[in-house]
């Protein structure tokens, strides 16, 4: 038990060390990952190193193409808007099973991990980090396994869209105060929260979409924002 723990401690602490990477920019989308050097670098043995290279390959935030190797993901602003379809429903769904007493009986430590995320600088893995923790917790309010699990993978590959638009673009993303969040949620609805839920999840989305330099084609690109808009729009109604 006690080798197994120092195992599953030795891959969390590369799969930090390798997002952190991937999120600072320091591997790229596209960029040839080899893990002996991957390990080598982190002064580790190439088992925890294959443990997090599979949790990242679940995730999508890694794709490895037989007889060439390892890459960091690319992705486009498509899979950010079907990504963002599919981030909303999650957390909509969970908000309807945990608006009420349950958020409210947990607002103190939402708040305070609401103000990790709003003071944390932009743009940093730590501002990041803080963001997917206080997601997380939200949804797992709602006592659903699954809908944390899938949401961790979704989370996971909008993080590496977003710091692919910031990074291309050198802008930063439009933030929404999550304190705010979460004193809405507490006075929700489960008629009203999924307005909510949705009004914080766009506010980032709809800017990193419109970061045209990001994706190319900045026609395209528009009319996607314009169909992510139309649905989550229809989905209020």
């Amino acid at each position: 038990m006690l080798r197994g723990a120092m195992r599953e401690s030795r891959s969390s602490a590369v799969y930090e060390a390798v997002i952190r990477r991937i999120l600072s920019g320091e591997y790229r989308p596209g960029q040839l990952l080899n893990r002996k050097a991957v390990a080598e670098d982190l002064s580790v043995s190439i088992v925890p190193v294959n443990d997090a290279f599979t949790q990242f390959q679940s995730e999508g935030i890694i794709q490895t193409v037989p007889r060439k190797g390892t890459f960091v993901a690319q992705l486009d602003w498509r899979d950010l808007v079907e990504l963002t379809i599919v981030r909303s429903a999650l957390e909509v769904e969970a908000a309807r099973a945990y608006c009420g007493t349950r958020i409210q009986s947990q607002r103190e430590q939402m708040l305070e991990l609401a103000d990790r995320v709003d003071n944390a600088p932009p743009v940093t893995f730590e501002y990041l980090h803080a963001d997917v923790v206080f997601h997380r917790k939200l949804v797992s309010l709602a006592g659903n396994r699954y809908l944390l699990s899938v949401l961790g993978t979704v989370m996971a590959r909008g993080l590496l869209l977003a710091m692919e638009a910031i990074l291309t673009t050198q802008s930063e993303p439009v933030t929404a105060s999550h304190r705010e969040f979460v004193d809405d949620l507490c006075s929700a609805t489960p008629e009203t929260v999924g307005a909510i839920v949705r009004r914080n999840i766009l506010t980032a989305k709809q800017a990193l979409i419109r970061l045209d330099k990001a994706w190319g084609d900045g026609q395209d690109a528009g009319s996607s924002l314009d169909v992510l808009l139309s649905i989550m729009g229809e989905l209020d109604e």
